[in-house]
């Protein structure tokens, strides 16, 4: 079975056997170099300068969580931007954690304009923005990030990103667009199996970390055993983050401005091939992620489409919630080609005739029509 979900995604062999070595005591000298490796490689994967990283075992879900209570307090007003359910899903973070959140919410397939941003900014009275860069549910990337960044640094408001989806297979700068606080996971963009999450953090955001917060939450704690002790404060996925360090070995080697244009090739494709099929894509072409491409399914079933192609080998993605059965959401994250999506189109293209009752292009070709 080929996964082109959103997340998990295919592995590299060559990674996976990483997982299956000896474990190594989380305490070890050892154990420590391998963390070291780890941060530094994603420091610089996100372009942070003067900043901190605190990794932490659990999904891209685990992070944004300890990014929200970790940086937000009790009566504190938060502008969240929203382009589908993990806008949603983080805004229910905050106020649980008791923020005021207010909502700007784009509609499906549309993101949030800036200039709308920069005036609510400018009329509100706001201590955080917080918002997914790479939507997993609708696939909008959110590429107005640094202008509305900026904005919300003007006011003095901090900037907590959720990049779950994005970071590796979307252009990222931390420092450079001023954001505070940047969540996200390993079985994404970066390839490697789940387990490991992490939350990367601006100088001013470690200064404005909360305290008495659940332990596994408290990311105060996890910066202060790695800077004291090149450690994690609670057991670790230790085999896991052997992985993500081969993994990102393989995304430095690459480089990551070709490692994201690999991705961009890979969604470019999908989006140029399967509206002859009958798929509408859903984000408007200036917002289509790299990372993940939905589709309108017009006139037939999304999950039918999903069942179906599990029967061929391949494993996609619906649509969340009310859209389960309206969109497909293909990943081109993980260790797969460019070859393989064109596996994956003609699997989808014979789908397509099944269900219609219609010949598939290969059966015109085959038969000479």
């Amino acid at each position: 079975m080929k996964l082109f979900t959103p997340g998990p995604v295919e592995v590299d062999p060559k990674i996976l056997k990483e997982i299956s070595k000896p474990v190594m005591a989380h305490r070890s000298q050892e154990f420590r170099e391998v963390l070291s490796d780890v941060v530094e490689k994603l420091i610089r994967i996100l372009g942070l300068e003067n900043g901190h990283l605190a990794v932490l075992s659990g999904s891209g879900t685990t992070a944004v969580d300890a990014m929200v209570w970790s940086l937000m307090s009790p009566g504190d007003r938060v502008l969240a931007l929203v382009h589908g359910e993990f806008g949603r899903r983080a805004i229910s973070s905050a106020e649980v954690r008791g923020a005021e959140v207010e909502a700007m919410e784009a509609p499906l397939g549309k993101s949030v304009e800036p200039e709308l941003v920069r005036r609510r900014i400018e009329i509100g009275k706001y201590t955080h923005l917080l918002l997914v860069h790479n939507e997993t549910s609708t696939g909008v990337a959110y590429r107005d990030l640094k202008i509305v960044a900026e904005s919300a640094k003007d006011r003095g408001m901090l900037v907590l990103v959720d990049s779950v989806s994005g970071l590796g297979g979307e252009e990222l700068r931390m420092s450079e667009w001023h954001l505070d606080a940047v969540a996200s996971c390993s079985h994404k963009a970066l390839a490697s199996p789940p387990g490991v999450s992490f939350v990367a953090l601006s100088g001013e955001a470690a200064g404005e970390l909360r305290d008495g917060l659940p332990p596994i939450l408290d990311l105060r704690r996890y910066l202060d055993f790695y800077t004291r002790r090149r450690e994690t404060p609670f057991t670790p996925a230790v085999n896991n983050l052997c992985a993500l360090r081969k993994s990102l070995e393989h995304i430095m080697s690459m480089g990551i401005d070709a490692y994201i244009e690999l991705h961009r090739r890979k969604a470019s494709l999908l989006y140029e091939e399967l509206p002859k099929l009958g798929f509408l894509p859903l984000p408007d072409e200036p917002v289509r992620s790299n990372t993940v491409t939905v589709f309108r399914t017009p006139g037939l079933n999304a999950k039918e489409v999903v069942s179906l192609l599990i029967k061929k080998g391949f494993r996609i993605a619906s649509g969340m919630k009310d859209k389960a059965e309206h969109l497909i959401r293909i990943g081109t994250m993980g260790n797969t080609s460019l070859e393989d999506l064109r596996d994956l189109i003609g699997s989808l293209n014979e789908v397509v005739g099944e269900l219609s009752g219609q010949r598939t292009y290969k059966e015109d070709l085959e038969s000479g029509r």
